[in-house]
């Protein structure tokens, strides 16, 4: 069976779960929102309240959180921790399923070289995330416009997701870069969430110290600030720069490391 249906056709499970966990997740953050609206005045005075240190780490102060777009913005971040630890699994499991399942011989056995497998694969594991990165824009779309009662922040929306979507297949690559090079495949998805976390609490570490705004460039969640794009403010294109030069890195990583790999011990 060719690779790329073989894979695309092992990951459909996987991806409706993920929609379905994701849109719980969207639906159940909204909830939130829309019992806070009768309550504006007493939610904003708990925010008031609450220690610079836990409004750093929340991402809270620059937008009004009784509104939608102040909201959004701040449940965006976790948003994109949830996609991101997935499109890293995703990565992961893309080059070190075999390992693990011990069919690795039977795959190489196949008259297709190691750069059209990596190929093949790195195809399968980008339609799922286009697939579910149009799933997740319209039922975020769907859901927020359920909730708002001020400005439609859709397009706002539809560009967060497109962002987020770069990091996501920067990601992925992360997890094929380490599953190629890793020697114990089954460890391969532990590091790439080690990773996205540290990443993040790295980000919230800077917030809490200005003077630190030296490390933004080492931690993507830094990259692209959802409330930027609901001020009207644009990014830094050395952000772009970066990402791309780190997709080319983790995609070149992956096929040499792959390409040496000895995944038949």
């Amino acid at each position: 069976m060719n690779v790329f249906i073989k894979e695309f056709k092992d990951h459909i499970k996987s991806l409706i779960i993920w929609c379905t966990a994701i849109s719980v997740f969207i639906f159940l953050g909204l909830l939130k929102f829309d019992g806070f609206q009768g309550n504006q005045e007493t939610f904003q005075d708990l925010l008031d309240s609450l220690p610079q240190a836990i409004k750093s780490a929340f991402g809270i102060g620059v937008l009004d959180m009784t509104k939608m777009p102040g909201y959004y913005s701040i449940m965006f971040i976790y948003f994109l921790i949830i996609v991101l630890i997935h499109a890293s699994m995703l990565g992961s499991q893309l080059l070190s399923k075999e390992e693990i399942e011990k069919t690795s011989e039977f795959l190489l056995s196949k008259p297709i070289s190691r750069n059209g497998i990596i190929s093949s694969k790195l195809l399968a594991g980008l339609s799922v995330i286009v697939i579910l990165n149009i799933y997740i824009t319209i039922a975020t779309v769907v859901i927020v416009n359920l909730f708002n009662n001020g400005t439609s922040i859709s397009k706002e929306i539809m560009l967060l997701n497109i962002l987020m979507f770069l990091l996501q297949i920067l990601f992925m690559l992360l997890g094929t870069a380490i599953s190629a090079i890793a020697k114990n495949a089954k460890i391969t998805g532990n590091v790439s969430i080690a990773i996205i976390l540290a990443t993040y609490f790295l980000s919230v570490i800077i917030d809490l110290d200005r003077r630190l705004d030296f490390l933004i460039y080492l931690t993507p969640f830094k990259y692209f600030d959802p409330k930027l794009i609901f001020i009207g403010r644009s990014f830094d294109s050395i952000f772009f720069i970066i990402i791309f030069a780190m997709i080319s890195i983790f995609l070149g990583m992956t096929y040499y490391f792959y390409n040496k790999k000895d995944i038949l011990r």
